[in-house]
């Protein structure tokens, strides 16, 4: 949901901004490209940038 509340379908590649580093491949305010969203084991979403996996809170989607 977008900050007045409405819902978007996103398709992949999406661009995402990173709101934190994550060493050694995430760097704080950077655009990024999520190629997949999966799910981890614990059932967190997961987005897949570069072939690595990593938590959604760690980044901002970046609509246009």
């Amino acid at each position: 949901m977008d900050s007045i509340g409405t819902l978007h379908r996103l398709n992949c590649p999406f661009r995402v901004e990173a709101l934190i580093d994550i060493p050694p491949d995430i760097t704080e305010g950077k655009p990024y490209f999520v190629n997949a969203v999966k799910m981890s084991l614990d059932l967190k979403d997961i987005f897949i940038i570069q072939d690595k996996g990593y938590y959604i809170w760690g980044f901002l989607i970046l609509l246009e």
